[in-house]
């Protein structure tokens, strides 16, 4: 979907993904390489910033080989986990229950901050149109200690919007526009 090779990553070994572009079909970055987390990690570890790692695999042993990962590269504190397969992150705090770990989600769930306390989230990554039709959330999530943080949100109103709103993060494939958007 975001490169211009075909098929499931996990379908292909480093060495062919790394032959294709990774570029989202964005102009001006054609032939972006896929890095690898330790890569990632690499480049982060000497900057104070943090990383969201979403665990795609359904895999039982990858949360723990990413925790290690970041753990070996001292980011364990600023990497938060995200997953769509919601078990991925129950393995995540096998490894360290302390760990910040966050349910992506692309439906209206009723009460997320009840949710994501049954299993000791930190935070919850709705999709950004879930704000439309449940504002109160970031309300009654930081009344609880949750943080929200929508993604993929591009659109410079709906981030104005969101920020208003006051939630905590944004993941969004355009930095650029919501930097401008929030100055």
């Amino acid at each position: 979907r975001t490169s211009t090779g075909c098929g499931l990553i996990s379908e292909h070994t480093l060495e062919e993904l790394r032959a294709y572009s990774f570029h989202n079909a964005m102009a001006g970055f054609e032939n972006t390489p896929i890095p690898t987390l330790a890569e990632v990690y690499a480049l982060l570890a000497p900057t104070t910033l943090s990383v969201n790692v979403e665990i795609k695999s359904r895999d039982s042993r990858l949360p723990a080989m990413c925790c290690d990962l970041a753990k070996q590269y001292g980011m364990e504190d600023r990497v938060y986990y995200s997953s769509f397969y919601h078990p991925a992150l129950l393995g995540v705090h096998d490894v360290d229950p302390y760990l910040p770990v966050a349910p992506l989600f692309d439906c209206n769930l009723v009460y997320p901050w009840l949710y994501a306390s049954t299993f000791g989230a930190q935070a919850i990554h709705p999709h950004h149109g879930a704000f439309r039709l449940t504002p109160e959330i970031i309300r009654e999530c930081h009344m609880r200690g949750i943080r929200v943080n929508f993604w993929t949100c591009d659109d410079p109103e709906m981030i104005r919007t969101l920020a208003s709103a006051g939630c905590d993060a944004l993941i969004t494939n355009k930095p650029d526009v919501a930097i401008e958007v929030l100055k």
